[in-house]
């Protein structure tokens, strides 16, 4: 879990946590308000944020509100918060209007001296991702099965799953000569 904090300078309000859900014509974003207020005169925001997202902090001081954006990603079990800032928010909530997941729209990589970082992707790289994502658990589940068989048994089962993939065009010609027809 990781705790977001907003703050106001004394005599001054307005400070909040939100969560970012996309763009709004109006209040350049979309909002879901989160945490609560504390302190001796309510001077303090907090949020347990326990779901990746992209947040808010608006801190309000004398000489105006300061706007902070944090990108909270799951790395494994764990959740990791990024800074962010307004042109990448903007892009993020756009990408979110168009129904996309923020894991979708976010992946985490190692930055170059250490620590994390993020890259915002295309639709068409998230599209790659969840198929590859798809491809990779399919795979793991085969080599689960494949595991309990002997070696011999596992070929001649990788050979049969090959054949229903990939069918020759003998395979088809038998096939259709039995009225059987060929599973893709």
């Amino acid at each position: 879990m990781i705790t977001l904090t907003a703050s106001a300078e004394f005599g001054h309000t307005g400070q909040y946590v939100a969560r970012i859900t996309g763009r709004d014509s109006k209040f350049t974003f979309a909002r879901e308000f989160v945490g609560s207020k504390g302190g001796k005169r309510n001077e303090i925001t907090t949020a347990d944020i326990d779901e990746p997202g992209l947040y808010e902090c608006r801190d309000v001081t004398r000489k105006g509100r300061n706007d902070r954006y944090r990108l909270i990603v799951r790395r494994g079990d764990t959740l990791e918060r990024l800074a962010s800032d307004k042109a990448d928010a903007m892009q993020i909530a756009r990408a979110l209007d168009e129904g996309r997941t923020i894991d979708q729209v976010v992946r985490l990589v190692e930055a170059e001296g250490g620590g994390w970082a993020y890259e915002i992707l295309s639709a068409a790289e998230a599209k790659r991702a969840d198929v590859a994502q798809t491809i990779e658990s399919a795979t793991a589940a085969c080599w689960e099965i494949l595991q309990a068989l002997p070696e011999v048994q596992a070929k001649k089962v990788l050979t049969a799953l090959r054949a229903k993939v990939s069918p020759t065009k003998t395979d088809s010609a038998s096939a259709s000569e039995t009225g059987s027809e060929v599973q893709p």
